[in-house]
């Protein structure tokens, strides 16, 4: 299937189980336009899709703030392999990652152009994190290489332990890539 120029997040399966997302194309513009992003769900599997973006060409997500907090579910179990991912940011974790994501495998995939080969990114007031991740053989060519932050938008306001986000055992393995920020 090809999807082309959708507003918003594209494929954005929400408090599910055992999802599939293969084979497609996913072409979009613009701020907020996501290709695919698991969100509190959990057993996801995406094969075989290309995705050229304005944004995230993948996010994984798990709820996000008080909301997320409350509601608790985390996204697990995601296995992501064999995609071509050209214009946007790659495959990111987070923002929203109040419900936790966990057991993340990203491997066996193309950049041509993205950002980023590598993109786990929080903030506080989030809470919840992200632990028990691989990137694996990946290859091409990005404008950056890795980026983990737990500062995603800059001046949030102070808040208590239980809302600040961790990042645990993130594995990065047989990535190569170019570098090429002049694209």
């Amino acid at each position: 299937m090809e999807i082309r120029r959708p507003g918003y997040w594209t494929v954005h399966p929400t408090f599910s189980n055992n999802v599939r997302v293969t084979g497609n194309t996913i072409v979009t513009e613009g701020h907020n336009t996501d290709g695919c992003d698991p969100d509190s769900s959990w057993n996801v599997y995406i094969e075989g899709n290309t995705f050229s973006t304005g944004d995230d060409c993948i996010a994984i997500k798990a709820g996000k703030d008080w909301s997320g907090r409350k509601v608790n579910i985390s996204t697990q179990n995601v296995l992501v392999e064999r995609n071509v991912f050209k214009q946007g940011h790659g495959v990111s974790i987070g923002s929203e990652t109040s419900g936790w994501v966990r057991n993340i495998t990203i491997r066996d995939s193309v950049l041509e152009g993205t950002n980023l080969a590598v993109r786990i990114k929080s903030m506080r007031g989030r809470g919840g994190g992200v632990e028990d991740v691989l990137y694996e053989n990946l290859r091409g060519w990005t404008k950056s290489g890795v980026e983990l932050t737990l500062n995603y938008e800059k001046g949030a306001p102070p808040t208590n332990a239980s809302a600040t986000p961790e990042f645990r055992r993130i594995t990065v393995k047989n990535v190569s890539i170019r570098v090429d920020d002049s694209a």
